[in-house]
């Protein structure tokens, strides 16, 4: 595993066939994607990651349409599970 101690702000997970392959972010005002060669870990607490969950198309459905955001799985077991 490795660390950056870059200062990055994830835009969405990348998923492809129903597996997380990477993540897009923001670095210095350019949008970048990052491929995992194993997994995609989400550490951004209560909040942040049921966040990023949701601008990556998994969450309700009905939330997601709200903000025009395409659905990937109406999967939200993972939202409520979160906790800080």
């Amino acid at each position: 595993m490795q660390v950056t101690k870059f200062r990055m702000c994830a835009w969405q997970i990348l998923v492809r066939n129903g597996e997380s392959y990477g993540v897009e972010f923001v670095r210095n005002n350019t949008l970048t994607q990052v491929r995992a060669r194993k997994e995609v870990l989400i550490s951004a607490g209560a909040v942040g990651s049921p966040h990023l969950l949701m601008l990556s198309g998994i969450g309700p459905r009905r939330h997601l349409e709200t903000f025009d955001v395409s659905l990937y799985t109406c999967n939200v077991y993972y939202l409520h599970v979160l906790r800080e």
